[in-house]
């Protein structure tokens, strides 16, 4: 069963994470240049890759603009938005929205090393500091 991210109808199968990865690095794109971009790691047919596209655009993700003879497809949200609320999502469904619980499950259970101990430490200082206390 393939993984999916997201909450609702509105969620990201891993193929479609792997799109919008390429859509945000790029910022815009044509069906081929998804598809030669994602060559290295996965060998799609081209309807496939325009599959997946329109797809996102059915689901909000993306837009999509005529161009010539083509298509050209560009994110709608910028990438953090989109893995916020995907990321709450998540959040919510497995662990009841208790964020604590979540950190607490990556902290015990993934290999954390002393500078990214270090990077979280200092975003609870800043977050502390930017609510007041």
């Amino acid at each position: 069963m393939a993984k999916e991210y997201g909450a609702g109808k509105v969620r990201l199968g891993e193929l479609e994470a792997a799109v919008m990865g390429v859509i945000w690095e790029r910022g815009r794109a044509r069906v081929r240049d998804v598809q030669q971009a994602l060559a290295p790691e996965r060998v799609l047919a081209y309807t496939t890759v325009m599959t997946v596209l329109n797809r996102l655009v059915e689901k909000g993700y993306l837009r999509r603009e005529k161009e010539g003879r083509s298509y050209v497809y560009s994110a709608r949200s910028n990438q953090q938005r989109v893995a916020g609320g995907l990321l709450r999502s998540l959040i919510d469904r497995l662990y009841g929205g208790a964020v604590d619980q979540a950190i607490a499950h990556l902290l015990t259970e993934e290999d954390i090393d002393e500078e990214e101990l270090a990077r979280l430490e200092a975003l609870i200082r800043a977050r502390r500091e930017r609510k007041g206390g």
